[in-house]
């Protein structure tokens, strides 16, 4: 836990990056087709933009010592996917075969391999992250 609290590094790249998301969602609310009127690919840019805020809020939450809470993350992806009515199986991860699909008639809640904010999991690739996220668990 950051006990000094101050300087808040990244906070202001995260504005910025959380606005920009916020403006192509609302061009894709009037462009569902995913091509803006100007004949940009909305579906590039949020792609790029998600990034770009996945990449900062990594940054804010290491370099201000923020432990975000993975049991909350976990159990919000669970909640979005009931309200969205989504279906989470082995499939988004590549492993499921069409025959296993067809066959599942219970809609999976499990968040895809990869998918990791607050406490790295051993599906965690990234070894700057996962550096951090061991230095976590050995120091409580």
């Amino acid at each position: 836990m950051n006990t000094k609290r101050l300087p808040w590094m990244g906070l202001a790249k995260l504005v910025e990056e959380s606005a920009e998301v916020i403006q192509v969602c609302a061009k894709l609310n009037a462009c569902p087709d995913g091509i803006y009127f100007d004949g940009k690919d909305l579906i590039a840019w949020l792609e790029n933009e998600l990034a770009d805020l996945s990449a900062i809020m990594q940054f804010v939450e290491y370099h201000n010592e923020i432990n975000v809470d993975s049991k909350r993350v976990e159990t919000k992806y669970k909640l979005f996917c009931e309200w969205y009515g989504t279906r989470l199986n082995e499939s988004l991860r590549g492993d499921e075969t069409e025959t296993d699909r067809a066959a599942d008639t219970e809609p999976a809640m499990a968040m895809p391999k990869g998918i990791v904010y607050g406490s790295c999991t051993e599906v965690c690739k990234d070894e700057y992250h996962s550096d951090h996220c061991k230095r976590r668990r050995n120091n409580g």
